[in-house]
């Protein structure tokens, strides 16, 4: 006896995608967030230490010699 799965709600995105033209691909990555004083910086890496490069860079560009 063989049961069949119930195709689940990102199969279902996935197709539809697919059928009107997109090519369509999903991840596993890190999110590295920092948050102050309501400014949210958020980066993405294949690695923590990616992830957490990207943030710092991002996070440099909002202080200026040293000072937020």
């Amino acid at each position: 006896m063989t049961t069949k799965q119930a195709t689940s709600k990102w199969e279902l995105v996935k197709s539809r995608l697919e059928d009107e033209g997109w090519t369509v691909s999903c991840e596993k990555v890190w999110l590295a967030e920092a948050r102050r004083a309501g400014h949210i910086e958020q980066a993405t890496g294949d690695t923590r230490d990616e992830a957490f490069s990207q943030l710092c860079q991002m996070t440099l560009q909002d202080s200026v010699d040293g000072c937020p």
